[in-house]
């Protein structure tokens, strides 16, 4: 049986980053605390706990230390709130999460009303609602779109609509929710006055670290009899991975190589690999050379 690795997989340039931060501060002799997990990984977490980098669940926890923000970003009142609590303050938001708060912030202030599509109860879109003093509307699926935005339509306050993604989403679901979007918002505006939707702006905050492994995963699917799919079960990058493999081919979606079976590996001749972007290399070298095994 052959074992094939995505294009692209793994650790992203966001995270490599984050952690390269963390380690050169705690090798200054820093302690060093997160408020929250860096990353929806837990092989990661625990290599930090090692390493003396914990996470914190309360700012109450905070002592005379240096406080990593994590990958996903917090909001503006939890920056704030932080600042009351420690001086030292390690940003380790994603460059690319930075780039959709600062759009969410710039919609605010040029009055649009802000939709934002993702999961609502990632990290990551809570605080992009925070960026938008808690204006935003948060639609997680197509389905949604005509009970969140019933507000607007009932206060005929819909002429400028601006909307940005998760940055983990894909394109070709960020695609069809602004077509229906944009048809529920016409229909809208012939029932209610024909001048009352003037503009819709949509912003492009996807990853393109995480399309490219999207991309890849697919083009691993269609040539493979099987798919293992590697990264935190609560990582949302690696959910979106597991969701278009299997659209294509049989798929599963392991945190380890421990958690891989030999029987889904019976019969066929080949099999690929691809990982989240928060997957450290070793996990991933393992799996492989589990499945090379059987």
């Amino acid at each position: 049986m052959e074992v094939h690795k995505a294009a692209n997989l793994g650790l992203c340039f966001g995270v490599r980053r984050a952690l390269k931060l963390l380690y050169e501060r705690a090798g200054t002799g820093q302690k060093i605390d997160i408020l929250g997990p860096l990353v929806h990984n837990q092989q990661i977490v625990r290599d930090l706990s090692q390493a003396g980098i914990t996470s914190l669940n309360t700012f109450e926890q905070i002592k005379e230390t240096t406080v990593a923000i994590p990958t996903h970003g917090i909001s503006p009142p939890l920056v704030s709130q932080l600042n009351s609590y420690s001086r030292n303050i390690l940003d380790a938001t994603c460059p690319i999460v930075k780039k959709a708060q600062n759009a969410v912030h710039e919609l605010i202030q040029n009055n649009y009303n802000v939709v934002i599509y993702g999961d609502e109860q990632h990290s990551e879109v809570q605080g992009l609602l925070g960026w938008s003093k808690g204006k935003a509307v948060i639609i997680s699926a197509e389905e949604q779109i005509p009970y969140l935005t019933a507000n607007l339509v009932k206060q005929n306050d819909f002429k400028k609509i601006g909307v940005i993604s998760q940055t983990t989403q894909t394109w070709l679901s960020y695609s069809k929710f602004i077509e229906k979007l944009m048809a529920f918002l016409w229909k809208e505006s012939l029932k209610n006055d024909s001048s009352s939707f003037k503009e819709l702006r949509v912003i492009n905050t996807l990853c393109q670290e995480t399309q490219k492994r999207q991309n890849a995963a697919v083009k691993l699917a269609e040539r493979n009899d099987l798919v293992i799919v590697v990264g935190g079960y609560n990582s949302a990058n690696t959910r979106r991975l597991t969701e278009l493999c299997t659209q294509i081919v049989t798929t599963y979606q392991v945190e380890t190589a421990d958690d891989i079976l030999e029987s889904w590996t019976s019969g066929l001749k080949s099999v690929g690999v691809t990982a989240g972007a928060s997957t450290p290399d070793e996990t991933i070298e393992d799996v492989v050379n589990k499945l090379k095994s059987f």
